[in-house]
This record gives structure tokens, sequence and C-alpha cells, in this order.
């Protein structure tokens, strides 16, 4: 079962991630090679996932049990993982078709957002958990992109006849340190106070009825 309210929030911020996003496409004079990518990378792993979680998980989710696919921290892990490897000089520089480097996120990306949104299990504060981690661990590479006083990769990573900037590293840093806290710290949010809501109805729920007062004589 999905848990429908972390999916209409999620909805939501994810219009304003589109927004971002579809405003920094339209600026081709400032938004380069590395940028374009780092775009289309956070719209699979932060748009495209979580919908397709959202939308067909109750579909998805039982093959992923099937394949025995449905540990979080894996999925945590393997998310992170492929990330930071496409995302190093050789997985930038063996990635230039994008195909692999596509499909490996969406299916990561994907994998995760299922485990995040099923409910068949409680475990809130390790989803909570999770959420935290990945965000931390996306921002931070995030800053390092925009604080850098140099562009940390060179032309070969990206093709002979690109070129990368600082600028436009610092612009897909920028664009990434935006989305991250929209997409996984608003998830985690958004699952804490489904929490404290679930323990105030309980609390309702077992209240003794309140006797009402009779009238004076």
């Amino acid at each position: 079962m999905l848990s429908k309210p972390v999916t209409d929030v999620m909805f939501a911020e994810l219009a304003a991630v589109a927004a971002l996003i579809f405003f920094v496409i339209g600026h081709d004079e400032i938004a380069g090679a590395f940028s374009h990518r780092m775009i289309a990378h956070i719209v699979l792993m932060t748009v495209v996932s979580p919908l397709l979680a959202g939308t067909f998980g109750a579909h998805l989710m039982p093959v992923f049990r099937m394949a025995g696919l449905k540990s979080l921290p894996a999925a945590a892990v393997l998310q992170a993982v492929s990330f930071f490897a496409w995302h190093a000089p050789p997985g930038l520089a063996a990635g230039q078709t994008g195909v692999p480097v596509s499909a490996m996120l969406l299916f990561s990306s994907l994998w995760f957002w299922l485990a995040i949104f099923d409910q068949a299990g409680a475990r809130l504060w390790g989803k909570v958990a999770a959420l935290l981690l990945t965000g931390k661990l996306f921002c931070l590479y995030a800053i390092l992109l925009t604080l850098a006083p140099r562009a940390l990769y060179n032309e070969a990573a990206f093709g002979s006849a690109a070129k990368l900037d600082l600028a436009d590293q610092q612009l897909a840093g920028l664009v990434m340190i935006t989305a991250c806290p929209l997409t996984y710290l608003l998830a985690a949010t958004v699952l804490i106070y489904r929490w404290f809501w679930g323990l105030c109805e309980a609390q309702k729920e077992t209240a003794p009825p309140v006797m009402a007062s009779g009238n004076g004589s």
C-alpha cells in the first residue's frame, strides 16, 4: 500500500523542481554541458522516479519483492553509489551516450522511492534516516561544485568539443542544492508529520469519553 499524503506533497514539490529546471534549460547562454547533464539526472531521480513509484507502485512493488529487491538500506546505497560513480571523472567520460547512466540512475532511484513509499512495514525512522542521509550526501556534492574555486572536471569528461567552465559547474551545483532539499528533506518531513498525526488520531480513539456535566438543581 502506498502513502498517499506523501505522494500528494511530492507532486507539489516536483512541480517546483520542474519549474526551476525548465527555467535553467531556457537560458542556454549560462547552462553548459555539465549543468544540462545534471538537470537530466535530477529529472530522472527526483521527478520521474517518484512519479513512477507513486503512480505505479502498487504494480511495481510486488515485482521488486519477488526479485528480492525490497531492502531500503540496499536501495539507498545503490542509489548513492550509482550517482557518485557516474559523476566521477571516469564515469562522466564513460557515459557520453547517456543511455547506461540514465538506465542505472532510473533503476536505483526507482527502487529507492518504491521502498520509501511502501507502507507494508513500519520502519518509519529507517525511511527518514535514508532520506536525510541521501539528501545530505547529494547536497555535500552540490556544495562542493558550487564553492570550489576552480573547475573540478576537464573537457575530456564531457567530450573534446564540450567546454566546461567554473560558471557551468557552479550552476549545476546550485540546481542540485535546490532540488535535494525539496525532494528528500520534504519527503522526510512529511513522513514525520504523518507519524505525529497518527499518534494524535490514536489518542483520540483511545481517550475515554467526556461525561457531560448534569444540570444544577
